[in-house]
């Protein structure tokens, strides 16, 4: 791969810069709507038994995560929801600012209670190798469970494209330099010694995908609609269930629907995040 090459594929866009030390932008540009993509075009029976792999390489099918609430068990009784956001290369400096300014925006406490209808969570998803996890949660700041899809299989299964174009905008999510991005990518992969092969399919682009599980689980079409909120996570039964995956069952109370979808198009093309706390309806 040539310099040029290795430049524009590794980064994908720009660099983070040191966020304490820039100074206040003002208020960030409102996001542009984005209509769901058609929810059909998501076929859960397809997807649910291809398997991803945790930090300590320990196999769960999709549907393990998203049938499991919140707070790890099933909740027969509840509608609850997971947001996957799947991530490019583990290197991707334009992924990172972006789990960066997610983890920064959306804290998981603010997942269990109102303004939102249903308990939510979020669970990243990247295209590398599950022994780069532990760093790459570090390097983000991310809180929320990341896991490795190394075969493609779920990316391709939900047609997530390949990719290197840049796209025509630059996002709010990574306000830096494409050299200084590309730069810091380069670093971090040469820093990480034998895992410089490790960190996923460069052309591998992901985006998001929102599934709600539960008798009153919703279609895409109900995005918008005021649904009423209910109590969850106050019995102390629930507070103590241990994260497990939950089994996979055939019962009607565990419908699980996909309520929106984004693919990304280009390697900067992930929905920005004043608009993704919109659509899980916590603004």
């Amino acid at each position: 791969m040539s310099g040029g090459s290795f430049m524009y594929a590794t980064a994908g866009a720009e660099m983070r810069p040191d966020l304490k030390s820039m100074p206040n932008p003002g208020p960030a540009p409102k996001a542009k709507p984005r209509k769901s993509e058609d929810s059909a075009s998501v076929d859960l029976t397809k997807v649910a038994d291809l398997h991803v792999l945790s930090a300590d390489g320990k196999s769960f099918s999709f549907k393990d995560l998203y049938l499991r609430s919140s707070h790890g068990a099933a909740s027969h009784s509840q509608t609850h929801r997971t947001l996957f956001i799947f991530v490019r290369h583990f290197f991707c400096g334009v992924c990172q600012d972006y789990l960066q300014m997610l983890s920064a925006s959306i804290k998981p406490e603010a997942l269990n209670s109102p303004p939102l209808k249903y308990p939510t969570q979020i669970i990243v998803i990247g295209c590398g190798e599950p022994s780069l996890i532990p760093w790459y949660a570090e390097t983000t700041s991310c809180p929320y469970p990341i896991y490795a899809d190394p075969s493609g299989q779920l990316y391709q299964a939900l047609q997530m494209t390949k990719t290197l174009s840049l796209g025509e905008t630059k996002p709010a999510y990574s306000p830096g330099t494409f050299v200084g991005t590309t730069l810091r990518s380069m670093k971090q992969m040469v820093m990480s010694g034998p895992s410089i092969f490790k960190g996923g399919d460069f052309k591998q682009v992901g985006g998001e995908l929102l599934i709600e599980v539960g008798s009153g689980a919703a279609t895409h079409t109900d995005i918008a609609e005021p649904l009423p909120y209910k109590e969850y996570g106050s019995s102390e039964e629930e507070k103590t269930q241990t994260q497990t995956p939950h089994p996979a069952t055939s019962g009607q109370d565990e419908q699980a629907h996909v309520v929106w979808v984004h693919r990304m198009q280009s390697t900067r093309d992930h929905t920005e995040v004043p608009e993704l706390r919109k659509i899980i309806g916590l603004d």
